[in-house]
């Protein structure tokens, strides 16, 4: 059976324009169209769901929720997780489709796939590449992923620009001294590394010195003794996540720091606490990255199959009583 990779090799397009071409998508022009049409039909290009009666009409998506550890603890029970799959859960119940939901490690071979249960699916957590080659083909969709993998779409946050405006807010306060907290949790570490990159642009912009620090997580366990003694002469740290900011305000009120006037801190991710927000943090739109992350993959199988797609979802930087301006401006 002749594939779509085979028509974008012999028209020298992309497999996305392919796609596009097949199902007499608006946006393509007709001289292209037409191309691709021309070609696939002397190819002998017949369409998968051609004589499938159940074409379009996908009933059942799977979420895939990858854990860390041994815990067993589901995810989607968590505060960023759970609003991007209410959305997701929100968009699919719209459109009468189901939505199933496995936890598992990523050395696992989903049931979901085993037993063929869905034709598409989300994933969540900590996968990994080889994990990639377990899911059989089936199509699939990273939601606020980790890392990058070869031919995996994936919808993330702003990591970069939201850290570049929290950096910015404190610099505009007056701070000067701004000391960049990260994650260090081995090969899972790149969406923290765009974080770092927004901070490191923001201060060079300003001319700035930066200074980095980084912490590893060992059994959810961060020790961030090392990490004060480097706020000596800092007024401000910019936290790659609201975990590592509550847990360094934390340990900063337990040893009589006056905050926000002798540090403040901003945090990543906006999360809910039953206890209330007072930090400053940058508040992706969660529920927008669900609908949207839903509607590709329910809507625009086809154009992103495959594909090194990355979709970023904005945010903004929501301003609470963490921050304030320095001592000494």
């Amino acid at each position: 059976m002749v594939s779509q990779k085979e028509i974008a090799d012999a028209t020298g397009v992309s497999i996305m324009t392919v796609s596009r071409a097949l199902r007499n998508h608006p946006d393509l022009a007709p001289a292209t169209r037409e191309m691709i049409l021309r070609k696939a039909a002397e190819l002998g290009y017949v369409s998968p769901t051609a004589n499938d009666p159940r074409r379009n009409q996908t009933q059942r998506i799977g979420v895939l929720v990858y854990e860390l550890g041994s815990d067993g603890t589901n995810r989607l029970n968590e505060g960023v997780p759970r609003r991007i799959f209410s959305a997701i859960q929100k968009e699919c119940k719209q459109r009468g489709v189901e939505v199933l939901i496995e936890a598992l490690q990523p050395s696992e071979v989903p049931l979901l796939v085993r037993n063929k249960t869905v034709d598409r699916a989300f994933l969540f957590g900590r996968y990994t590449p080889e994990t990639l080659q377990r899911l059989n083909g089936l199509p699939v969709m990273a939601v606020s992923s980790y890392i990058e993998c070869k031919g995996l779409p994936r919808i993330i946050a702003d990591n970069e620009g939201g850290i570049r405006e929290a950096t910015e807010h404190l610099i505009q306060l007056g701070h000067r001294r701004i000391v960049f907290l990260g994650v260090d949790e081995n090969e899972f570490t790149e969406i923290f590394h765009s974080r770092e990159t927004g901070y490191l642009a923001t201060m060079c912009r300003h001319g700035l010195t930066p200074i980095s620090r980084i912490v590893r997580r060992t059994d959810g366990a961060t020790d961030l003794a090392p990490i004060i003694k480097a706020l000596a002469k800092a007024t401000a740290v910019v936290c790659a996540t609201d975990f590592l900011a509550f847990m360094l305000d934390f340990e900063l009120r337990r040893l009589g720091w006056d905050l926000p006037r002798r540090c403040s801190i901003t945090g990543f991710d906006n999360v809910e606490r039953e206890t209330g927000n007072h930090l400053t943090s940058y508040s992706p739109d969660w529920s927008l990255m669900g609908t949207m992350a839903a509607k590709f993959l329910l809507d625009h199988l086809e154009d992103i199959r495959g594909e090194n797609i990355r979709m970023v979802v904005p945010g903004e930087l929501v301003v609470r009583d963490s921050t304030a301006a320095p001592l000494q401006a």
